[in-house]
């Protein structure tokens, strides 16, 4: 069963002049409404009285000198509190215009501006507003022993709509009386429902119009009527088994909505897992990358450390090696020297082979004592006793009562 909605729409903020001092303005429910005024005069306001009021009861808006609504006058309605402001820069100019923000279908009435203190006395200026609420019809059909019943329903509509039934030639159809009666939504509204029997195939629609305010707005929809099933007498087609294929249909559109809006969340289910999932691994990936780069970070540091490490070896070894090696050179640089000595001694003066032999056996211990000096070297460097090198005068030296430089006093 075919269903097509149409609408059209022609509205809105409209300046009708009634008379020389009466304005009426039509806006759509919703919208802002400017109600202008100004005084014949057109002189500064700036240090002027005006205000401006409802039906001649309610406070809209006042304004002395600088001061109006906008600072919570107490007067002001609550209706109005809020949403009302006016044109300061224009008072000079003369114009005491007002904006109602976000009309509603009750602001709908009469408005006065009035200067009381202006000259002539008591300039009043009135102004019509009209906030129009124009709901689409919504259309139903139904199967009747008569026909096709056609249902048309306008809800919250202000100000209050002529509805009607055409055809596809624009044709006014006859129908029942409406059934009219105040919404209860929204006050100054109206409800009203429409119906209207048909028997020929066609696309008709349901038109609200509001004259008051120009404006109309209307829903269409298609009927197929089968005359030999539904109208024919002895036909075998019953009220009973209509019903029940329109429940067989409904319930097969049940069973096609489910499975299509089912298909539909099982597909968005899974976009929304496999999103979801790639979201984890990014994350997954991000942190494995982050604990690399903290681990390469820490290789690097590690290396970095065992350089430094090794590197300080290597300068401790060589001093310890260049401190060894001191006694050696001690030796061999007394060695060199006795043997020049003794050598010059042999040119200047001449030996008896008795002092000779006592020279070289104090030669040969001296040798030895620096034999035995190599020998404690080494043995203190396989026991760990490096530490004590550093020593002016060794432990050994101590207990055996000589040193080097008692060695080289000797010779």
């Amino acid at each position: 069963m075919a269903l097509l909605l149409r609408a059209c729409l022609c509205l809105f903020a409209v300046l009708v002049f009634v008379d020389g001092s009466a304005v009426r303005v039509v806006v759509q429910e919703g919208s802002d409404a400017i109600l202008p005024c100004s005084p014949s005069t057109k002189e500064d306001l700036t240090y002027k009285v005006f205000e401006w009021k409802k039906d001649g009861q309610k406070e809209v808006f006042y304004f002395d000198s600088g001061f109006h609504s906008s600072y919570s006058r107490p007067g002001q309605d609550e209706q109005f509190r809020g949403r009302v402001s006016f044109f300061p820069d224009q008072l000079t100019s003369g114009n005491a215009s007002i904006i109602i923000r976000n009309t509603k279908t009750v602001d709908s009435g009469e408005y006065s501006c009035v200067f009381p203190s202006l000259r002539p006395a008591g300039q009043r200026y009135t102004v019509q507003l009209v906030v129009g609420a124009s709901p689409v019809p919504i259309v139903t059909h139904d199967k009747t022993d008569d026909g096709i019943l056609l249902r048309c329903v306008v809800r919250g509509a202000s100000p209050k709509p002529e509805v009607v039934w055409k055809d596809g030639s624009g044709n006014i159809l006859p129908a029942e009386e409406p059934q009219v009666s105040s919404s209860a939504d929204k006050e100054g509204s109206y409800d009203i429902i429409l119906e209207a029997t048909v028997t020929e195939t066609d696309d008709y629609r349901c038109v609200s119009i509001q004259q008051e305010i120009h404006h109309q707005i209307y829903s269409e929809t298609h009927v197929t009527v089968d005359k030999d099933k539904v109208f024919e007498s002895g036909s075998g087609v019953s009220i009973s088994g209509i019903i029940v294929g329109l429940l067989l249909v409904a319930v097969l559109v049940a069973l096609l909505v489910a499975t299509k809006f089912g298909s539909i969340k099982l597909c968005w289910n899974r976009e929304l897992e496999m999103e979801q999932e790639l979201q984890r691994e990014r994350e997954l990936e991000m942190e494995q990358k982050l604990l690399r780069e903290r681990e390469l970070e820490e290789m690097k540091q590690e290396l970095l450390r065992e350089c430094e490490l090794e590197m300080e070896q290597k300068l401790l070894r060589e001093r310890k090696l260049e401190d060894r090696q001191e006694p050696r050179k001690e030796c061999e640089l007394e060695e060199m020297k006795q043997k020049i000595w003794r050598e010059g001694k042999m040119k200047t003066m001449n030996l008896d082979p008795w002092r000779e032999r006592k020279l070289e056996e104090k030669r040969r211990e001296i040798r030895k004592e620096c034999k035995e000096e190599e020998m404690k070297q080494k043995i203190w460097r396989e026991d760990g006793l490096l530490q004590l090198l550093d020593s002016p005068e060794t432990p050994a030296e101590k207990q055996n009562g000589y040193s080097t430089g008692n060695s080289k006093e000797a010779v």
